[in-house]
C-alpha cells in the first residue's frame, strides 16, 4: 500500500480501537514504514479510551483529532491518498475497496477538510 503512494500526506477517518484489534501490526509495521517514507497523516478518529493519539503525533508524522464515539460511531476505515479512496469494513467480515478517481478523491478530501475544521 505505501509503496504506491505518491503524495506526502494521507487523510484518514477511523475507529482506532477496532483497527488495532483487526490489524495489530498497524502500529508496529505500517506506521514506522509511513514515517520512514516521510508520508504525513491527518487522522480523525474515535476510541473508547478517548483522545489517545495526540501525545505521539509529532514522532509519528501525524496530526490527529478525536471524535466522540458516542456521537459519531465510525465502524469503517476511510483513507484518502493521491487519486484514491480506500474504504475498509472493520467489523463482521473485514474487506476493503479502493476507488481510483481524481474527482471522487478530491471530493472526499474536501469533505475530510470540512470535518477536520469543525472537529475538536
Amino acid at each position: 500500500f505505501l509503496k504506491k503512494i505518491r503524495s506526502k500526506e494521507l487523510n484518514a477517518i477511523t475507529n482506532i480501537d477496532i483497527l488495532f484489534v483487526l490489524s495489530p501490526e498497524h502500529l508496529a509495521s505500517y506506521v514506522p514504514k509511513r514515517v520512514t517514507k516521510g508520508i504525513k497523516s491527518k487522522v480523525l478518529y474515535t476510541s473508547e479510551r478517548g483522545p489517545i493519539l495526540k501525545e505521539s503525533d509529532e514522532i509519528m508524522l501525524r496530526e490527529s483529532r478525536f471524535i466522540d464515539l458516542n456521537k459519531f460511531p465510525f465502524l469503517s476505515d476511510i483513507v484518502i491518498y493521491d487519486d484514491n479512496i480506500q474504504i475498509t469494513a472493520l467489523r463482521a467480515q473485514p474487506m476493503a475497496i479502493i476507488i481510483q478517481d481524481k474527482d471522487m478523491a478530491d471530493s472526499m478530501r474536501a469533505i475530510f477538510k470540512m470535518l477536520w475544521e469543525i472537529a475538536e
